[in-house]
């Protein structure tokens, strides 16, 4: 729901990832966790402000999401997780 919500410029997808995030923290699914914090870093990471904070956000989001993925062996997905946060001005 969120990453559709993301798609379509809906404001909601934080506050869906963020959510998603809680459940998934919750249920210790590290999956879904780094999955939700790349998403959520997606989100910050597309936002029209040029908000430092944010923008910084979306960096250690995406950052914690690599280190998941790399704790699970998923390789491709830290790689992106890590570009993707390299790549957030």
């Amino acid at each position: 729901l969120a990453g559709l919500q993301r798609d379509r410029g809906d404001a909601a997808a934080g506050a869906t990832y963020a959510r998603a995030l809680a459940a998934f923290s919750t249920a210790r699914d590290r999956i879904g966790e780094a999955r939700a914090r790349a998403g959520l870093a997606a989100t910050l990471a597309a936002s029209d402000s040029e908000s430092d904070p944010e923008k910084m956000e979306a960096r250690v989001q995406y950052r914690i999401a690599a280190a998941i993925f790399t704790e699970l062996s998923l390789t491709e997905a830290a790689a992106a997780a890590l570009a993707a946060a390299n790549a957030t001005p």
